[in-house]
């Protein structure tokens, strides 16, 4: 009786509409119960008896196709990998891009409010988190997080947005628009309790976001830059003095790190592990060196270089960031797509996220500007080595641009 319901194609559609509901949401509260839902997930839509035509049109969509393609890199560039266990792990990490296929082929739009429900309370969730750590409500500690903070940004910063959005293209009342800068400075206020990468990830995001909307007029982007750069600058130097000297810490690590080759702060050491990259790369440029041998190649660069008998200790910090395992990174996802694939699987990386911003194309509404910011946003994590290898960020990233890619369809079909 149960199996019957389940094989029928309406019932079907729903309920594991309404478990991708409860999934994005256990995204941004769990680890543990995130990973056994996708399961279920699939398990019941194989029942399905139009899943073969469902999943065929799912493989049609360029963001699918974008993600195989880059899958195919992974097991081709197998080939001639120093350490096969360590590419097996590459292709785990990154196996979420098999997720696309799914979620296209059963998400349907007119769930997207139980979907935002799911994505807003799970802000709300960990936005009250923060903020009992940091009354010390709660042992005030960054481990203490419910999920890793790249997430915590990720859900805090699109909701900013999507503020933000309504703020300057909605004709509400007065009461209204002060009560949405209300919440976006509080929200934003939640984002100061984070690293400071978060920090600049935000006023890099916020600034992207208005020059997206307003691309055609300088002279608003001109005065928003400028109030808002004012307005960051005060509040950091008088309303977190502590965040400003993390920023200035790391700024001196940043001059040491290219005067002195000091790598012995958490920024010049990923500056060293760039360096490094960049030296390797140059010996193979095209092909790069094979999925899983990019700790190898950069390991073996430095212990051939000078650094260990100039300053050992920024010898010993760099190889300590590049003995931690097989989930090694490389602290940029760029650097470490480059040195495994070569230009080639860099070129094939970047396409997956061209073929995400190709949605937005000749699009101005609150779709495309998510799309573009939640891309923005990846990219920052990328450049800062908290890629989609750690906690659940890929899946949200992915569950989110699935839910934006449609209703961007729709919204063009509908005119």
């Amino acid at each position: 009786m149960i199996l019957e319901k389940l094989r029928n194609d309406e019932i079907n559609i729903k309920i594991v509409n309404i478990l991708a509901v409860i999934y994005l949401f256990s995204l941004t509260v769990s680890y543990k119960i995130s990973g056994t839902l996708i399961y279920i997930i699939l398990f019941i839509f194989l029942l399905n008896p139009k899943v073969g035509t469902y999943l065929k049109n799912s493989l049609k969509n360029s963001f699918v196709q974008a993600g195989l393609l880059y899958l195919a890199v992974i097991l081709i560039w197998f080939i001639g990998t120093h350490d096969l266990s360590f590419a097996i792990t590459q292709l785990k990490i990154n196996k979420f891009y098999l997720l696309p296929i799914l979620f296209f082929a059963f998400i349907r739009v007119e769930y997207f409010k139980y979907y935002v429900l799911a994505f807003i309370l799970g802000a709300i969730v960990n936005f009250v988190w923060t903020y009992l750590m940091f009354f010390n409500i709660i042992d005030n500690h960054y481990s203490n997080l419910i999920i890793n903070q790249s997430e915590h940004a990720f859900l805090i910063f699109l909701t900013i947005i999507s503020l933000f959005y309504r703020l300057v293209k909605y004709e509400d009342k007065l009461v209204y628009k002060i009560l949405i800068i209300f919440i976006i400075l509080l929200l934003s206020s939640n984002v100061f309790l984070l690293k400071k990468t978060q920090i600049v990830s935000y006023v890099i995001v916020l600034f992207v976001a208005f020059i997206y909307l307003y691309r055609k007029d300088i002279v608003k982007i001109l005065i928003f830059s400028l109030t808002f750069l004012s307005i960051f600058l005060i509040g950091i130097n008088f309303l977190f003095p502590t965040v400003k000297y993390q920023l200035l810490h790391e700024l001196d690590g940043v001059q040491k790190a290219i005067q002195k080759q000091d790598f012995t702060n958490s920024m010049s050491a990923r500056l060293g592990i760039a360096y490094y990259s960049l030296k390797v790369i140059e010996d193979s440029p095209i092909f790069g060196y094979g999925t899983g041998d990019h700790a190898y190649e950069v390991k073996k660069a430095i212990n051939n270089s000078e650094l260990k008998n100039i300053d050992s200790k920024s010898y010993d910090i760099l190889i300590g960031t590049l003995i931690t395992g097989k989930h090694v990174t490389l602290h940029n996802t760029f650097l470490q797509v480059l040195v495994q694939y070569g230009i080639i699987g860099l070129i094939i990386f970047l396409n997956i996220f061209y073929q995400i911003l190709k949605f937005t194309r000749g699009e101005t509404n609150i779709y495309s500007l998510l799309i573009v910011s939640s891309v923005t946003i990846a990219f920052l994590q990328f450049l800062s080595g908290c890629d989609f290898q750690f906690g659940n960020l890929a899946q949200i990233f992915i569950i989110t641009i699935c839910l934006l890619i449609l209703l961007q369809n729709k919204e063009k079909l509908t005119r």
